[in-house]
Parts: structure tokens; sequence; C-alpha cells
């Protein structure tokens, strides 16, 4: 098992927040709805889901890869049909997604090639000093690849 702290608002922690100075990005926000740490081994893994706000995510420390979709895909990836976990995919890994640039076998398990495909479709690794911006209703998984830490600021 994988220690992870997940979604835990800086805000809460004002020794850590003074030394995490905010985006001059998002002081053009209209509202700002948080700034939230992440912290975890290599292995952690945030499950494939999409936010209803915009979000920069800064990478801190060690590496991570994110998968990104565009909402068209939406259709093809699984999301669960209602409650709570509404905007969250049922694929449970990465695995999926690394699985189609290899033998393609979790792939056709999920039948999620129309995703894969998309021209918007994005996969990238973040290193520390990174920033990436992921628009509104994006879906978007995270996975750990070192000991690492991360902040991510949602906003509208």
């Amino acid at each position: 098992m994988v220690g992870y702290v997940a979604q835990q608002p800086l805000s809460e922690l004002p020794e850590l927040e003074a030394d995490v100075p905010m985006l001059p990005h998002l002081k053009l926000a209209t509202q700002d709805w948080g700034r939230m740490l992440w912290v975890g081994g290599a292995g952690t893994f945030t499950p494939l889901h999409r936010d209803p706000h915009h979000n920069l995510f800064s990478q801190l420390v060690g590496r991570k890869r994110v998968h990104l979709f565009p909402p068209a895909c939406a259709a093809h990836l699984h999301l669960h049909a209602g409650g709570p976990l509404q905007n969250t995919s049922r694929i449970g890994s990465e695995e999926p997604f690394l699985q189609a640039q290899s033998d393609g076998a979790e792939t056709e398990l999920w039948d999620i090639e129309q995703a894969l495909s998309h021209p918007d479709a994005k996969h990238v690794v973040l290193e520390p000093a990174d920033v990436l911006f992921i628009p509104k209703k994006w879906l978007h998984c995270v996975a750990g690849l070192d000991d690492s830490a991360s902040v991510n600021a949602w906003f509208h």
C-alpha cells in the first residue's frame, strides 16, 4: 500500500501555504476555489475523473504522469451513471492507458480506443516546476512516478 495525502487544503496548513506562492494567473480568476496539496510515493494514483472548474496543476517534487481527454471522450471512458461518483470513471487504474502503447489487452477490455485516439487526448509527464492547465470538464488521471508533491488550484 502506498500512502497518499490527497486534496489537502493548503489553507489548513498556513506554515506551508506561505512557502507556496499563488501563481500570478490565479490573481485574475473571478473566484479561487482554493489550493490543494498532493503528497505521495511512487505508485500513487488519482483515478480518471473530471472537475467542474479550471485547474492549474503545479508539480513541485518528483514526477507524475497525466492522461487528459476532452469532454467529447466522456462517452468512451466509462463514467459512473449517477450519484456522488458521476464525475469519475469506473476504470480504476492507469493500466488501460499504458496498455494502449503495448499489447492493447486492457484497452480491448475497456473499449477505450476511441478516447485514446482522439486528436486532443494528451499523455504527459510532469517534472518539478512544470505547471499544467486542465480545462474544466476535461477527464484526467494522475500517476505518481516518484515520491512527489504537487499543488493544484481550481478556479473560474
